[in-house]
Order: C-alpha cells, then structure tokens, then sequence
C-alpha cells in the first residue's frame, strides 16, 4: 500500500515540475511605469533646449519661432534598452495632451533628448 502511494505522489510531482518547466514564465519589465530615474534628474540645455526633471516630473523650454514653448506634466517612464528610455508625459500646458519623448543617458554631464545632445548646468 505504502509503495503505491510513493509511486502516486512520484507521479504527482513529475507531471508538476514537467508542466512548470516547460511553460515559459515572462516578465512584463516593458511597460511604462511613473517616475523619473535619478541618473537624468537635474538641469539641461543646449542653444534650443532647457529642461529641468525632477522625481515626478520635468518642464522643458523649447526655441520656437514666437519664443520659448512650454511643456511640464507627469511623466510615465519605459525603458528600452541600455541607459534609453521613452517617456510619455501628460502636458499641462498647451490645452492638455500626451506627448512622447525619448531619452538617453550618455555620462553624468551629458543626455539625449529628442536626438539633441544636452549638458548639465
């Protein structure tokens, strides 16, 4: 009785780990998620450019043809890859819209945003 019961619970514990190992577990590490990291927060500029980010949020400053546009919102991070990042941000300005930036961080002085080089200031 006793060694139908091992061959039960063998069995058992088989099929388990065979189900377990074969179905592949994924994580969903790409999704956006509120927050910017430390590494971009601070003050940036270049000769079009000046954005200020912070924990939850950044305002950037643009050279456009009537002057300096404005944006500052909410950000919603992803991160693509290698010190790059997408960020979705909720503007306030401008009658409230989403727009999508991208980021990537090259060393401590310097980042890309939008594909523009900026420095620390």
């Amino acid at each position: 009785m006793r060694s139908g019961l091992k061959w039960t619970a063998a069995l058992l514990a088989t099929l388990t780990l065979s189900t377990t190992a074969l179905t592949p577990v994924t994580a969903n590490t790409s999704r956006y998620r509120s927050g910017m990291p430390k590494k971009f927060w601070g003050h940036w500029r270049n000769k079009q450019v000046r954005i200020r980010v912070k924990k939850n949020g950044y305002d950037s400053a643009a050279m456009g043809a009537t002057g300096w546009v404005f944006a500052y919102g909410k950000p919603r991070v992803k991160a693509l890859g290698h010190n790059k990042y997408r960020v979705r941000i909720y503007s306030y300005a401008q009658a409230g819209h989403w727009t999508t930036d991208s980021f990537t961080y090259i060393s401590k002085n310097r980042i890309k945003y939008q594909g523009m080089t900026l420095k620390r200031y």
